[in-house]
């Protein structure tokens, strides 16, 4: 069972947590919904994009390739261990 620190806050630093981190999307223009599968394992997306910069991929395909993997998490509840899923974030950022 994963565990996060926002789990173990009392009721009142969870809703500030939550509304703290909503104020801070909108006001990057970001598009947020918590993630079903809270909380996320990151690690193959973190390998993924590590991997693409060891690659040599340019600065603004490694950039288009983080926010296909953030709007696949944070907007679409996708699976960060979803080998499909990962394949789809490269092939629309314009990566093999």
């Amino acid at each position: 069972v994963q565990t996060s620190p926002m789990f173990e806050a009392g009721p009142a630093k969870q809703a500030y947590l939550q509304q703290d981190l909503a104020r801070a999307a909108a006001e990057a223009g970001v598009t947020l919904h918590w993630p079903s599968r809270f909380p996320l394992r990151t690690l193959a997306p973190l390998r993924l994009i590590l991997a693409a910069q060891d690659a040599g991929c340019p600065r603004g395909q490694l950039h288009e390739l983080i926010e296909r993997l953030f709007a696949a998490l944070w907007t679409a509840d996708g699976d960060p261990e979803s080998r499909p899923l990962l394949e789809r974030c490269c092939r629309e950022a314009g990566l093999d």
